[in-house]
């Protein structure tokens, strides 16, 4: 907030996300045929674990999830950690072995 200079790169995406929050609906449909991986912070009372493994009825294929330490915004503090999740399943993937 006290750099000015970062404003208008910043909030685009932050009218649009308060936008999306303020008229999304969800509407039940037909699972997809691919592979979710849920994440969370153990301690995020906006994104509680059951509201993650919901995430499992999304999918007919493979579904996980992985807690990490923090709250919402657990990726600050275990971005490595996060980082080295999601390039190893994307690793698998590439490698044909995450067919479902």
């Amino acid at each position: 907030m006290e750099n000015r200079d970062m404003w208008p790169l910043v909030l685009p995406a932050l009218r649009a996300d308060l936008r999306l929050v303020e008229c999304y609906g969800y509407q039940p449909a037909a699972p997809f045929a691919i592979r979710i991986a849920a994440y969370g912070g153990l301690d995020d009372r906006c994104a509680p674990l059951d509201a993650l493994l919901r995430w499992r009825h999304q999918t007919t294929l493979a579904f996980s999830c992985r807690l990490f330490d923090g709250d919402h915004f657990f990726v600050t503090i275990e971005r490595d950690a996060l980082l080295a999740d999601i390039t190893l399943r994307l690793k698998e993937c590439w490698e044909g072995v995450c067919g479902g």
